[in-house]
């Protein structure tokens, strides 16, 4: 099911049309059937999953509805967890200096299927991302869904989806210097994964001012 799942999705890739929500819906529930036991992770506390729900409330409110819509359906089938102290991702992060607020784990390769597809499991947020304002939460959080949208569409992803989908959100986010480094790492990332295959970002105002004071 989870290939002719994925099939579908690409076909409507190749042909330019726009996943609906209704192609979304049939894809997470082939997509989520993992047992919760084999998640990474550990369920959000009660005031953690009021978090994820207060941020996607936020972008309902700012009209983002379509990523919304998908990040409540991840969230209510139990595929959003929270990092314990053992996760190795967020640890090799801290590690080489940079600040993790969450990444979407996909499925491993297999021997059969070295090179993919891969679909998402489950998006992971740091204990970081708890500490930032509502709107960079719910910034941070489009980014994750940019990774699992892409899973589910190419049966792959990296950081250009995850960054374009934040950027090209961020009109009705709203996110801002008054945001601090959420802002600042999405601008470099931008610059980093987004220009290289789609120059016209470059030329974006905040990103060209960005990247000519690296």
């Amino acid at each position: 099911m989870l290939r002719r799942t994925f099939n579908h999705c690409r076909l409507l890739s190749k042909l330019n049309v726009t996943l609906s929500i209704a192609t979304l819906l049939v894809c997470l529930a082939h997509a989520t059937a993992d047992s919760v036991s084999d998640l990474p992770g550990r369920c959000p506390t009660k005031a953690e999953a009021a978090a994820v729900l207060n941020a996607t409330k936020y972008l309902y409110e700012r009209k983002a509805n379509a990523w919304a819509n998908l990040i409540r359906l991840i969230d209510k089938a139990g595929k959003i967890r929270v990092g314990t102290d053992d996760d190795t991702y967020f640890a090799q992060e801290t590690k080489n200096g940079d600040t993790p607020y969450a990444y979407t784990l996909p499925t491993e390769p297999t021997l059969a299927r070295p090179f993919g597809p891969q679909f998402p499991v489950a998006i992971v947020l740091a204990p970081k991302w708890f500490d930032t304002s509502l709107r960079s939460r719910a910034s941070l959080l489009v980014h994750e869904a940019g990774h699992w949208k892409a899973y589910l569409v190419k049966g792959l992803s990296d950081e250009y989806d995850g960054y374009k989908a934040q950027y090209d959100a961020n009109p009705l986010i709203g996110l801002d210097q008054s945001d601090s480094l959420p802002y600042f790492c999405m601008l470099d990332g931008v610059a980093e994964n987004v220009v290289k295959r789609a120059p016209e970002y470059g030329k974006k105002p905040d990103v060209a001012d960005y990247i000519a004071g690296r």
